[in-house]
């Protein structure tokens, strides 16, 4: 798989082509199909991340939101060290 970046790169310059610029040259149809699955797999991993994160802030929220009062500060990430194993 490409680099992100170039991935990027070249669907700017693909969708450029396609929309009429002439000092671009149409690129092979596999290069195209490429470039997309590459950037469908990007956009997955991105959307679990996402939802990862989502996830983990939550439950950190909620973490410091019900115990905040009572803990201190070096209890709480104890906890989430211990809940990450």
């Amino acid at each position: 798989m490409s680099t992100p970046t170039k991935i990027i790169k070249f669907l700017q310059n693909y969708n450029a082509w396609r929309r009429g610029d002439e000092t671009l040259e149409m690129p092979h149809p596999a290069e195209i199909g490429k470039n997309i699955q590459d950037a469908v797999v990007l956009l997955r991993k991105n959307a679990e991340l996402e939802a990862a994160l989502a996830a983990e802030r939550a439950r950190l929220d909620h973490v410091l939101k019900s115990d905040w009062p009572f803990r201190n500060r070096d209890e709480i990430d104890k906890d989430i060290k211990e809940d990450a194993k």
